[in-house]
């Protein structure tokens, strides 16, 4: 912030906080269309479109704030290329977790926290069992279950660290509404 001289270069503004909506349309809240939602699978093969918005605030360190300028130029292109690349891999990664059907149910609020998290901190490892089971007519079927996996002090281990953590920027709010 502050006033400088122009001379022959360019002035390009960042918001110091704002919302990125992933949604279907502007009847959730926000701005959006078809593309801007984000298509997950879950581990039973249910696959889901989700929306929902996420709002961030960038980092006061000039140092950091260079490093966002000199990554990505301009503002839109920051909110596409970052924030929502950031959002959808959460989101992919969270949807293997859990079943369809226990998505928005039972573990709706559990897929929301999980997603937050990984958006925060990074894409979790994970590990997958496979067991058999048999259904209502004595057919086997094989069922896979993916967990978290976690260090000795039951944090989750993180394989790929948040890029939004290594520009500064900070999540203030984070919603899953469909």
């Amino acid at each position: 912030p502050g006033t400088y001289l122009q001379l022959f270069g360019n002035i390009t503004t960042y918001q110091i906080s704002d919302v990125y909506y992933f949604s279907k349309s502007d009847l959730d809240g926000g701005p959006g269309d078809e593309t801007d939602i984000i298509k997950v699978r879950f581990n039973d093969g249910g696959t889901a479109d989700i929306s929902g918005s996420i709002k961030f605030r960038l980092p006061t360190d000039p140092d950091k704030r260079q490093l966002i300028h000199r990554d990505f130029k301009n503002y839109q292109t920051l909110k596409h290329d970052l924030i929502r690349q950031v959002v959808a891999e959460a989101l992919m990664q969270t949807a293997p977790l859990m079943k369809a059907e226990d998505s928005y149910s039972t573990r709706r609020s559990e897929f929301t926290d999980i997603a937050e998290d990984q958006v925060v901190q990074g894409v979790f490892e994970t590990i997958s069992k496979e067991f058999k089971e048999k259904d209502a007519d004595g057919n086997e079927f094989i069922v896979a279950e993916v967990n978290i996996k976690k260090d000795e002090k039951n944090n989750p281990v993180i394989r790929k660290e948040s890029s939004l953590k290594q520009y500064g920027i900070e999540v203030i709010q984070f919603v899953i509404k469909d």
